[in-house]
């Protein structure tokens, strides 16, 4: 049986974590120090090194269980659901999951730690994932690499921008402009044929 965490390591965590997310809010990460966190948390700093090395480690873990989270989603989605018109659901879970880590995940959007940031990180993940997905009923001449890269960076871009929205946009009407988008670049590239 696995050993339940300790509640005070819980509520120290926490306590840290909030802490380094008020103050990306307000300040860059270069200028974040160790010593501002622990005056934002209320906690000396043998409390802090007993669970991070630095506010890079800090940054990382939390970033890392980010990735966790998001792939364990991507897991039960994909596995889930093999139409095409699974795209939006797949948005809509991921959504879900993270509106309520929305400021974390926007804090740490493009914060890079060992030369990639948690887009990027998400990126390549999704790409990966899509790709693997893509295998199953793939034709000779698709181009995979291309097809899971255009998943992904649509997720990821309709991800964002549905944490950036102060009102929560509605997934349905989203879906229905991006179908009908698509059906004009469709019809428009028809009705031009020499240019292509």
């Amino acid at each position: 049986m696995a050993k339940k965490e300790d509640l005070r390591v819980i509520k120290t965590r926490r306590s840290i974590r909030d802490a380094f997310l008020h103050l990306l809010e307000v300040k860059d990460f270069s200028a974040i120090t160790v010593q501002d966190i622990l005056d934002q948390a209320l906690i000396n700093r043998t409390t802090f090194y007993k669970h991070y090395d630095s506010k890079y480690h800090l940054a990382d873990t939390l970033s890392a269980e980010i990735i966790g989270s998001y792939d364990s989603l991507l897991d039960f989605t994909l596995s889930s659901h093999r139409d095409a018109g699974h795209f939006f659901q797949t948005v809509e879970q991921m959504t879900d999951h993270f509106y309520s880590e929305r400021r974390l995940v926007l804090a740490l959007w493009h914060l890079s730690l060992n030369g990639q940031d948690l887009s990027g990180r998400l990126e390549q993940l999704l790409s990966t994932r899509f790709r693997a997905y893509l295998e199953a009923g793939t034709r000779k001449e698709d181009r995979l690499d291309y097809q899971s890269a255009i998943m992904s960076t649509l997720i990821l871009t309709t991800l964002k921008y549905l944490l950036e929205s102060e009102d929560r946009p509605n997934i349905q009407a989203l879906r229905e402009q991006t179908l009908h988008l698509m059906g004009r670049l469709r019809i428009e590239g028809e009705q031009h044929p020499a240019e292509r």
